[in-house]
């Protein structure tokens, strides 16, 4: 399901996170209200500790740190989902609807429309199974579920029979004939394996059915004894997480093999197990456990050979992640959990030991000295981001194997040698290898056809991109002395850039505060009106005495329209200053981020912007290292992304104080000069006693005009100068007319 306009919506729903607050019992003082994550609080603490952000739509605990908007308050409080499709399905639209705003859905894929209607086949069938089933209790269901104690769980696991009779076959029939669902494949579905069989439905994450599945009662029943049934419409499986949709509000889970364990779990009120429907469990299993929030799993495989080695398996898989801590409950020989319970009872099960995978692999190398036991020791170990963590584990090794600490580093160092040289290279990348060269020259062969008039992105400023070929990928630099502007010039590229729909920026506001600075700024720009007036309107409109009403509405207005512009950038514009992080790392984390997101989005060009680049954090001591580290970083990035990176510099002191702006005039200008792709330097003479960079505003003021200067460039060739008016008070770039370009070039000379 797709919304049109999201990022309104998105909007439009953030300012409600108080009266959803209050909605949901939350205990209000007159400064701070207790956390959405109370539940979380240690010894159930419900203290009032929590408090708003200025803008009042994000909020911030100081017991458990727990910071977000309304969409993490709905997670935190009801369970609802921040990611994936369901974050739009279950949270969004649920707040949506909860608050009557309004919302309009995009037109379905033929994708979309097939899931939908596979979809309505199933919820018609489980309902008509379940319905059977309690009304008619045929014998054969009825005499299967008591044996198996499965009662309880008939309608929260929407339990279901369906007999074998022309009603039934009619309804499939005719379904079937209407749609053409069953016949093309999306949705596998035999008559033969649904009749006369116990039937359950299977739901994703968020509550949507995606398959269907029945078990055989009977022996002389000759079709397999479970038999899953998917919605098969999109090119990736469906990785089936039986009863995640109920499990995940959990943050610690059971994963057991098959379904009946999940039905006699239920039935003895331990609701937090899932199965992985006798399948292996995968890498995107481990994915959408992760992605729902799940601190703890425990693995609780049967206790047979075919157990032992889909649990070892699943422990290779997980050996190297360490986002969940994970543990494994080992089961009496030949008994999976249905059968341990149905025996000695649910106490007894919670009972059974739980050792942590490292744990149970160390346990395992100790009594067979295996070579794959112990490899895996080495990759959880070398995987450990933790250091006290990973201590502990090595301190646990020389403990129980008895061994010296030398000898098992000596080990531990090589299988890291050993493993170093192909570590992270697959087969696929290794056998591609030879094949690079020639996709290379095919891209560039594509490339240069697809070229136009621009070889980069068009920034909306008309001389800019005639003489720079458009903002081309690489390390752009921009700078200037102090409050010449620079900051205001690149938020004007990335509003300019903005405007395409093709376009994703991601910007880092390092050196000032996103609310109180950078997205004033860019309303200001945007709305062309003063800053102080879009930060202030209370007193920089509403008592200003010097403007008529109808230039206060007119203001107003264009603030309003201006704001709503902004937050209809949320899908395509990522704004990060200090408080979400500075450092390299992070920075590039991000740039990887808005990548994928931009790809998403459907292939759109992504654009980076950082200001400034002296205050990014590495842990280099040397300024020069420092300086060195993050530009070859970054160039890096913009060819690993193919993105364009623009980043505001600083100058020296004694820069500063020199009349004319020199290349050598930016603090580390050595080592940022041999990086840089293009050098832009800002530079006015306005504030000079015989300044002569000024032009006059339709009031009659005399504003300044800035010269940007292309002091380097590889990409375009271009060196020299282009004119912009600027309106200080909006922060407002406009590029000066050819006639204008002209008498600035005169006048320097």
């Amino acid at each position: 399901m797709k919304i049109k306009n999201l990022g309104n919506l998105l909007g439009d729903l953030k300012p409600l996170l108080r009266t959803y607050l209050e909605d949901n019992g939350t205990k209000f003082t007159k400064t701070h209200f207790q956390c959405p994550n109370r539940k979380d609080h240690s010894n159930e603490d419900e203290q009032v500790a929590c408090n708003f952000y200025p803008d009042e739509e994000h909020f911030k605990c100081f017991v458990c740190l727990e910071s977000g908007d309304i969409f993490n308050a709905c997670n935190l409080l009801e369970g609802r989902p921040t990611a994936g499709k369901g974050f739009i399905t279950d949270n969004v639209l649920y707040l949506a609807n909860k608050y009557n705003v309004k919302y309009e859905l995009a037109e379905e894929t033929v994708e979309e429309k097939k899931f939908n209607l596979a979809q309505k086949f199933l919820i018609k069938l489980v309902e008509e199974a379940n319905q059977y089933l309690k009304t008619k209790k045929p014998k054969i269901a009825i005499d299967y579920i008591k044996k198996r104690k499965w009662e309880k769980v008939i309608d929260k696991h929407k339990l279901g029979y369906l007999p074998d009779n022309p009603k039934l076959k009619a309804f499939y029939n005719k379904f079937n004939q209407k749609t053409d669902i069953l016949k093309s494949g999306v949705l596998n579905l035999e008559y033969n394996s649904l009749t006369n069989r116990l039937i359950y439905p299977i739901y994703n994450a968020y509550g949507l059915i995606v398959s269907i599945s029945s078990r055989r009662l009977v022996n002389k029943d000759t079709i397999q004894k479970y038999h899953h049934h998917p919605i098969k419409v999109y090119k990736k499986p469906i990785n089936l997480l039986y009863n995640l949709d109920k499990a995940r509000k959990f943050s610690k889970i059971y994963i057991v093999e098959g379904a009946s364990s999940v039905f006699t779990t239920t039935a003895n009120k331990l609701e937090s197990v899932i199965s992985i429907l006798g399948s292996n469990f995968s890498e995107k299993h481990y994915e959408w456990i992760l992605k729902n929030g799940i601190k703890e799993m425990v693995f609780c495989f049967d206790g047979d050979e075919a157990g032992k080695n889909a649990l070892n398996k699943a422990i290779i898989l997980i050996q190297n992640k360490c986002e969940i801590k994970t543990f494994v409950k080992l089961l009496p020989k030949d008994k999976d959990p249905d059968d341990f319970i149905q025996e000695k009872g649910i106490k007894e099960f919670i009972k059974l030991k739980e050792t942590s995978t490292f744990k149970y692999q160390l346990n395992k190398y100790i009594k067979t000295e295996n070579v794959d036991s112990k490899n895996s020791l080495f990759e959880m170990l070398l995987s450990q981001s933790d250091s006290l963590v990973r201590e502990r584990m090595l301190t646990l090794v020389v403990n129980e194997t008895k061994l010296l600490k030398t000898t098992i580093l000596e080990d531990l160092k090589k299988y890291e040698k050993k493993n170093q040289l192909l570590q992270g290279i697959s087969i696929v990348d290794y056998l591609a290898e030879g094949e690079i060269l020639a996709k290379e020259v095919d891209k560039f062969d594509e490339f240069r056809w697809k070229t136009n008039e621009l070889i980069g992105l068009k920034t909306g400023f008309h001389f800019f991109d005639e003489n720079m070929d458009g903002l081309q990928i690489g390390l752009h630099e921009v700078g200037g002395k102090w409050n010449v502007g620079k900051s205001s010039f690149i938020l004007n590229l990335a509003l300019n850039l903005l405007e395409n729909e093709n376009n994703y920026v991601l910007y880092f506001s390092i050196d000032d505060p996103s609310i109180f600075k950078t997205i004033p700024r860019a309303v200001s720009s945007s709305s062309k009106i003063d800053v102080n007036k879009v930060l202030k309107p209370r007193f920089g409109i509403e008592r200003n005495e010097t403007l008529t009403e109808e230039e206060k509405t007119s203001f107003t207005l264009a603030i309003e329209k201006a704001i709503k512009k902004i937050r209809g950038y949320s899908e395509r514009f990522s704004l990060k200053d200090a408080k979400y992080g500075q450092d390299l790392n992070f920075i590039l984390n991000n740039i990887k981020l808005c990548k994928q997101r931009a790809l998403d989005l459907g292939n759109k060009n992504l654009i980076v912007f950082i200001d400034f680049l002296h205050m990014v954090k590495v842990s280099s001591r040397e300024e020069t290292e420092k300086l060195i580290k993050i530009v070859e970083s970054l160039k890096i990035a913009s060819t690993i992304y193919e993105a364009p990176i623009v980043t505001t510099v600083m100058s020296t002191k004694s820069g500063a104080q020199q009349k004319h702006f020199q290349d050598d005039s930016i603090k580390g200008a050595v080592e940022l000069q041999y990086a840089a792709d293009s050098i832009c330097l800002l530079e006015t003479d306005f504030y000079d006693d015989r300044g002569q960079m000024y032009f006059y505003d339709d009031e009659g003021l005399a504003r300044p005009i800035i010269s940007v200067n292309v002091t380097k460039n590889k990409l375009s060739g271009f060196k020299g100068k282009i004119f912009f008016r600027f309106f200080s008070e909006q922060l407002r770039f406009v590029e000066c007319d050819d006639d204008e370009q002209l008498k600035y070039k005169k006048q320097i000379h």
